[in-house]
């Protein structure tokens, strides 16, 4: 009986945990979204600022970018 007890404890720990890490790859996805959001929007502005005919060496100080950066995300 008390094995049996135990044996039930442990099952429920574990789907705890099962859904606690549900929960963490949820939150991972979600946080990862919004990284590729923000990514996303750098890559526009920066062609944007390109297109209006700011130099590389503008863009970088404004953005906090080095020159190499900047030139992948626009040719991208």
């Amino acid at each position: 009986m008390e094995r049996q007890l135990e044996l039930e404890e442990a099952h429920k720990a574990q789907e705890e945990a099962k859904k606690a890490l549900q929960e963490a790859n949820k939150l991972s996805q979600e946080a990862d979204k919004k990284v590729e959001e923000a990514n996303k929007q750098v890559k526009q502005m920066v062609r944007k600022m390109y297109e209006d005919g700011f130099s590389l060496d503008q863009i970088s100080e404004y953005c906090s970018l080095n020159v190499d950066e900047i030139q992948v995300l626009i040719k991208s």
